[in-house]
């Protein structure tokens, strides 16, 4: 109960030092900072393209080495050390590539929820969880994804494409997680 209390409190800490940084600004620079916050690839710039690319084809690169030893761990920890995986290691590495994957994407276009959550599970749903294939599956679902939900904004009037992805996303996640609970 701590640490969610704990995370609630810190969530609201730092959701008002935003709202004071967006009230501080300038009209234009809020709105800027608002459709970050939203979640927007209306303020990218081509520069933005070649940075991230720089971040994710060595993070891609790497990915993919530890792909074979995730699907041990989907076993168990024991099952991978059986196995001869590394476990404490592996698991470093895949938290500090998904947080160098995540932190360029934010740091470029915001926090656009659920398509990291929604993609991957229709992925496993529709193909299995060989994370060999379910890895590189999402990520191409996940651009595809995007780039229609930011199509669909553009056509309803520069809307965050955050808002859209998490329109769409959280109630087929709520829906995901109520058929879990039933089963």
């Amino acid at each position: 109960h701590r640490l969610i209390l704990a995370g609630v409190v810190l969530s609201y800490l730092f959701s008002a030092g935003i709202m004071w940084v967006i009230s501080l600004a300038s009209a234009v620079e809020g709105q800027r900072y608002l459709f970050w916050i939203m979640g927007s690839l209306a303020n990218a710039e081509p520069a933005d393209a070649g940075l991230l690319a720089a971040v994710f084809l060595p993070a891609a690169v790497a990915s993919f080495a530890v792909l074979p030893a995730l699907n041990l761990l989907a076993f168990s920890e024991e099952h991978a050390a059986d196995s001869g995986v590394s476990v404490e290691p592996v698991k470093r590495a895949v938290f500090v590539l998904a947080a160098v994957l995540t932190g360029a994407s934010v740091a470029v276009a915001g926090s656009i929820g659920f398509v990291g959550l929604v993609v991957p599970h229709c992925v496993r749903l529709l193909f299995g969880a060989d994370a060999r294939l379910a890895a590189p599956l999402s990520a191409i679902g996940g651009a595809g994804f995007l780039v229609l939900c930011d199509l669909a904004c553009r056509g309803l009037g520069e809307l965050p494409v955050g808002v859209v992805t998490a329109s769409l996303g959280a109630p087929f996640f709520l829906a995901l997680l109520m058929r879990e609970g039933r089963s």
